[in-house]
């Protein structure tokens, strides 16, 4: 009932007499922890899980953590000593240690682009994580940004520290496929089963050695998978079910695809005629990596990203251009492309916690520029807009031709569905 132009409400502090909703259908939460398929050698080239899916229970497949025990010690086996212990670990090692992450549900594969997973696992957190977070829970995965040049009193050596004499170290963390985010924390049906394939990275692209003539190992002692399972009641197993025989499950991501191009030495201009052709990706996240960087060396990092003396970049999409210009030599001459990480990443507001990418670190190597190809700039967000087709060109100019390749990658984002019907079969859109 309105009174003239005016609707009246109740304040919160007098709404004395409301009900408090009581939830009802979830009896219990379990935490399964699996091991792997096969016995664990010191080395491993891949890990496998497995479980089965059970009756009433519900996968929260968002929280799947892994959780390694890992020793480092010299290339001969024997313990390192403390004193010239010059190997330490890559950014985010739990991530950095796996080109491959792929998850199946009743045996599909549901991670369409499952390959550099390493690369999508290190932009995620760089893009998605504040300073607390990084202090809080991504501390027990051991993600401590780079800064550089590298050293024992910076990130570089508080990484080195837990894995001094050959101490266990004990990494936790969430996994980063991209089904593992689905929109609103939807738990999977029960009766699913899944499994996930963990590919090794050579060891040279995490380990990082300070020093020439460093050589060391990783050693896997442990590995363990934790899914959490939510239980049921009986009717809300037979509500769903009832749902099911009229239409699928419908789960809702963003898909992901990271492609890489080689642009060569000695050439000033940037080229990529054709970067995306067909079904368009909500975003596209741009960086770049010395080539020589980029399968790993146990004295570089794949994982710093400097600007290479980019001066401009321009992103054509279906005709329409997104130009950026940047002076390297000045933070305050890349603000464009520093916003662009904020505002086409769906951080619009001035309020927002942040991420890795700031003006200190955005000229020494934590470079990425970020585009919004959505008609309503909702790429960040949780709408889904009309779907569009067509090609995205890549255009660009350095300061001066260098003189070694670089790998420029592309880190694209689709929306992408997940269909799981009353037969527990599984499709993604």
């Amino acid at each position: 009932m309105s009174t003239g132009d005016f609707v009246p409400c109740m304040i919160p502090q007098l709404e004395l007499f409301k009900k408090k909703p009581v939830q009802s259908c979830i009896t219990g939460r379990i935490l399964q922890k699996l091991k792997p398929l096969s016995a664990l050698p010191e080395r491993p080239d891949v890990i496998e899980f497995l479980c089965p899916g059970r009756p009433m229970h519900y996968m929260d497949i968002n929280n799947i953590c892994l959780r390694l025990n890992v020793t480092m010690k010299k290339e001969n086996g024997n313990n390192l000593d403390g004193h010239n212990d010059d190997v330490s670990v890559i950014d985010a090692p739990l991530h950095s240690m796996f080109s491959q992450c792929e998850v199946f549900l009743s045996e599909v594969p549901v991670t369409k682009s499952p390959h550099l997973y390493h690369y999508k696992a290190i932009l995620d957190l760089h893009t998605g994580s504040d300073a607390n977070g990084r202090d809080g829970l991504l501390a027990t995965s051991l993600y401590i940004p780079d800064e550089y040049p590298a050293s024992e009193e910076g990130p570089w050596g508080k990484r080195m520290t837990p894995f001094r004499r050959s101490k266990k170290v004990e990494l936790l963390g969430r996994l980063r496929p991209d089904v593992c985010h689905m929109e609103d924390g939807a738990y999977i049906l029960d009766n699913v089963p899944i499994r996930v394939r963990l590919t090794l990275n050579p060891q040279e692209v995490y380990l990082w050695a300070n020093a020439a003539g460093e050589t060391a190992k990783m050693v896997f002692n442990d590995a363990e998978l934790q899914i959490p399972y939510y239980v049921g009641t009986p009717e809300l197993s037979l509500g769903m079910e009832q749902m099911l025989s009229q239409q699928p499950a419908t789960y809702r991501f963003k898909g992901t695809q990271l492609r890489t191009f080689l642009h060569p030495a000695q050439s000033p201009n940037i080229n990529i005629p054709i970067a995306v052709s067909g079904k368009l990706p909500t975003s596209l996240l741009l960086t770049v990596v010395e080539a020589s960087h980029y399968n790993g060396t146990l004295r570089t990092n794949p994982f710093h990203f400097p600007h290479s003396g980019l001066e401009e970049i321009s992103f054509i999409c279906n005709g329409h251009e997104r130009r950026f210009v940047m002076d390297g030599d000045n933070p305050y001459g890349c603000t464009s492309m520093l916003r662009s990480l904020y505002t086409e990443l769906g951080l619009e507001h001035e309020e927002s916690s942040g991420h890795v990418y700031d003006m200190n670190n955005f000229t020494t190597g934590k470079f990425a520029c970020a585009v919004d190809l959505t008609v309503d700039h909702s790429g960040g967000g949780p709408s889904q807009t009309l779907q569009e087709y067509g090609t995205v060109s890549i255009q660009g100019r350095l300061k001066a031709p260098l003189p070694h390749a670089l790998c420029i990658i592309l880190y694209a984002k689709y929306d992408s569905v997940l269909e799981i019907n009353a037969s527990r079969e599984v499709t993604v859109l």
